[in-house]
């Protein structure tokens, strides 16, 4: 009997000891799971403008994230912004199925994604790189490599298109016709794909792709600091 009680009191005082471990357990876990860092990048932002359209606006800002979920943005300060938008959004594709507000924000999703990629990139081949640093290297990049460019092939409709695109590519296709097949809409590492698409340009843009491709140069190229060129019109109207 003795041992018997010898026993329950061991496994009491060890299952006190287990729960009383558990809050302050379950404490640091919480803690780790909200903690943060704060980092620098450009991003670009969709939003309406004073007359209600949308615009595609660079912007240098500090954002702070969870460490294990980086993709959750808990504050936001804007450092700096472009005096004026890369892309004034007014025309709709497609028939309509693209209309400016959701082209807006899916191309200014795919320039901060196509950014950060390039910047990521760059910090890996040189971990000494601040972080403001390799976005505006990424920036210049993306303004040397950025081509006008015609595709043709099948639609997610199925249907045949043949269009002029603006898109990322280290090849020297500027003004060829590729197959829409070797395009990459999404890319996490644009350095490993063989083309990014960034939009689409309407039938007037077209046309003129050489102009609209300048305007794209040297607009992402202030956003990375650069001289603004006075002979080039901002933003490109699309």
């Amino acid at each position: 009997m003795q041992k018997y009680f010898g026993v329950l009191g061991t496994a009491t005082l060890l299952a006190t000891s287990l729960f009383g471990l558990a809050p302050k357990a379950n404490a640091q876990i919480m803690l780790s799971t909200m903690e943060t860092i704060s980092e620098e990048k450009i991003v670009f932002k969709c939003s309406q403008d004073v007359s209600g359209n949308w615009v595609t606006v660079p912007q240098y800002v500090e954002q702070v994230t969870y460490v294990r979920y980086p993709n959750t943005v808990v504050t936001e300060d804007i450092r700096f912004q472009s005096d004026e938008p890369l892309i004034s959004w007014t025309k709709s594709l497609d028939n309509g199925r693209f209309v400016p507000e959701s082209r807006c924000y899916t191309v200014s999703e795919r320039l901060t994604d196509l950014v950060s990629g390039v910047a990521a990139a760059k910090r890996n081949m040189n971990p000494s790189m601040r972080m403001g640093e390799s976005f505006i290297s990424a920036l210049e990049e993306v303004s040397d490599i950025s081509r006008a460019t015609g595709v043709y092939g099948r639609n997610l409709f199925g249907e045949y298109i043949s269009e002029r695109v603006i898109l990322a590519s280290d090849q020297n296709i500027t003004g060829a016709y590729i197959p829409l097949r070797t395009m990459h809409t999404v890319v996490e590492e644009p350095t490993d794909a063989d083309q990014t698409v960034i939009f689409t340009l309407s039938p007037a843009n077209a046309r003129q792709w050489d102009e609209v491709l300048s305007s794209f140069k040297a607009g992402v190229s202030v956003a990375a600091g650069g001289e603004a060129d006075p002979s080039v019109e901002l933003p490109i109207q699309e």
